[in-house]
This record gives C-alpha cells, sequence and structure tokens, in this order.
C-alpha cells in the first residue's frame, strides 16, 4: 500500500470537510506548502476556488481558506 502524499491528504481533507486553510492543514498534517497542494489538484483539474479572510482582532492576519467546489 502506498503512503499518501500531501497532495492526497488535503485533497481528502476537502471533500470531507469542504474547505481548508493553511493553519488547518499545519495543526492536523504538519503540512506546511498548503499552495504547491492546490497547486498539483488545480493541475489535474479538481476546481478548488480561494477566498481571503480577514479575522477580527488587533494582530490577526489575513488568510486564504481554499474551497473545494462540486462540478
Amino acid at each position: 500500500m502506498k503512503k499518501a502524499t500531501q497532495k492526497d491528504i488535503v485533497l481528502e481533507h476537502l471533500k470531507k470537510y469542504g474547505s481548508i486553510n493553511t493553519l488547518t492543514c499545519y495543526m492536523k498534517y504538519r503540512i506546511t506548502d498548503l499552495q504547491h497542494a492546490i497547486m498539483l489538484l488545480r493541475k489535474e483539474n479538481y476546481n478548488i476556488t480561494d477566498e481571503w479572510k480577514k479575522p477580527t482582532g488587533e494582530y490577526a492576519n489575513k488568510y486564504k481558506e481554499y474551497y473545494l467546489e462540486e462540478n
């Protein structure tokens, strides 16, 4: 049985939960390069959209949330 790649892990998360962001990706799976996995999935014609999020709070940073869209 082959070991799941980071791309496979991200895809399974997207299928199960519908979206993912960098912090969730790192905290749950210790994957640090979410953008690369998203790029590979888009090359395989997965319809993944993204949206910038701005949490509230003085020191909160913007982040991107990625969504797997149904075809």
